[in-house]
This record gives structure tokens, C-alpha cells and sequence, in this order.
């Protein structure tokens, strides 16, 4: 991710790795600041509000969710190593617990949420979006699997939105395969976003090794 002054910040994709173990999570956080990252990005979720409970993935999804407690701790934790924490929302009752996620940083006088991010499959979930905007957070949106009209409405529902000096952090190109194959990585759409809609812009990677996020920074 590069912001408009060439700066480039590394973010540490912990997702649901921790297996649903915060002692993982901060294993995983320990090791994203050991290796230079500038952010760690969890998912924050709550099963029952994705699928219904006889869906053949609730039971895997509940067993990878952390509670918002457990969140707080690691939120904790990233300031205690001086990494940014950062979540990614997948529906509105999220956005509320982010919210929350804030203020108890907030109360503690030392602030621990300062974005969200939008993932790809939220991309066409405007409403979502809209709540993120009016809830006051800055945003790093990612664009796997969609088109470029997509794209513009997602800008143009959170720009409509936003509470006043609320912004979009980057718009992240992504190629939605695990993993996805570096033929298929289309570097120069990094290019296409960042023309279309003026905001930095970064990848979020699949591909396996070193050599597609070296060129992105290149680029």
C-alpha cells in the first residue's frame, strides 16, 4: 500500500490464522512486528450474522471467530509493540463493534482503531459501506473480483457518506485465487485505480513468495 508520499506500509494478513486461539493472534501479531510489518489485519465477524446456523461452513466459521474482549487485547497488545491494528468488516452489527473497538481505545486515551478495511466480497455491499462512512473511520477498500463500475460505486456511496475528515486510506488492487497465480497478478490495474479515482493505491497478494509484492512496490 503507497500512500501519495511514496511511503510504503506493509500490512500483516492474519485473517482468521489464529484458528480461533487468541494466544495464536498474538503469536501471529509478535511475529508480523518481528518481520518489519506496519499493520495487522484480523477479521471481525459474527457467524450468525453471515450464514444460517445449517450452513455447512457455520460451524467452521464460529470456531475460527473471536470475541470483541479478545479483540480488545490484541488491540491492546499493537500498541504495546507499535503496530497498527486493523480489522476487516463483513457486515453492519461489525461496524458497530469496530466502533467499540474505538472507544475503548479512545477511553484509555490511547486511540487502537484508526481505519477499517473493506474486503472484496463487501465490495457491492453498499449499506455496509454507507455505516462504515457515517461511523466516522477512514478506509482501505479492496476490489478482487470486481469491475471498475463496482469500484466507483463503493467510492462513491463512502465519499457521500463520510463524516468530515474521514477519508479512503488506498484502494488495493486483488486477484481473489488462494493462491493466485503470479501470470494472473495484472500489476497494472494498480495503475488503472489509481488514474480512475485518485486515491493511493497498493495489492493485496495471494501469490506465493517474494517477487509480485516487490514489483508492486516498483510500481
Amino acid at each position: 500500500m503507497v500512500s501519495l508520499s511514496n511511503h510504503v506500509t506493509i500490512v500483516a494478513e492474519a485473517g482468521v490464522n489464529h484458528q480461533g486461539s487468541v494466544v495464536m493472534a498474538l503469536g501471529l501479531l509478535n511475529a508480523a512486528k518481528d518481520a518489519g510489518a506496519d499493520v495487522i489485519k484480523f477479521q471481525l465477524y459474527q457467524t450468525e450474522k453471515l450464514v444460517i446456523s445449517g450452513h455447512p461452513d457455520f460451524q467452521m466459521l464460529q470456531g475460527l471467530e473471536l470475541p470483541l474482549k479478545e479483540f480488545g487485547l490484541l488491540a491492546r497488545h499493537c500498541r504495546t509493540l507499535g503496530i497498527d491494528f486493523l480489522v476487516s468488516v463483513f457486515h453492519l452489527e461489525a461496524v458497530a463493534m469496530a466502533e467499540e473497538l474505538r472507544a475503548i481505545g479512545e477511553r484509555e486515551l490511547r486511540p487502537s482503531l484508526a481505519r477499517v478495511k473493506i474486503p472484496s466480497g463487501e465490495l457491492t455491499n453498499l449499506p455496509l459501506i454507507q455505516a462504515v462512512a457515517e461511523a466516522g473511520f477512514p478506509v482501505i477498500i479492496s476490489t478482487g473480483m470486481a469491475s471498475i463500475g463496482e469500484v466507483e460505486a463503493a467510492i462513491e456511496t463512502y465519499e457521500a457518506h463520510r463524516t468530515p475528515g474521514c477519508n479512503i486510506d488506498a484502494i488495493l488492487h486483488c486477484t481473489s485465487e488462494y493462491p493466485a497465480d503470479p501470470a494472473h497478478a495484472n500489476l497494472r490495474a494498480m495503475e488503472t485505480l489509481r488514474l480512475a479515482f485518485g486515491y493511493p493505491v497498493g495489492l493485496s497478494d495471494h501469490t506465493l513468495g517474494w517477487e509480485i509484492p516487490v514489483a508492486a512496490v516498483a510500481l
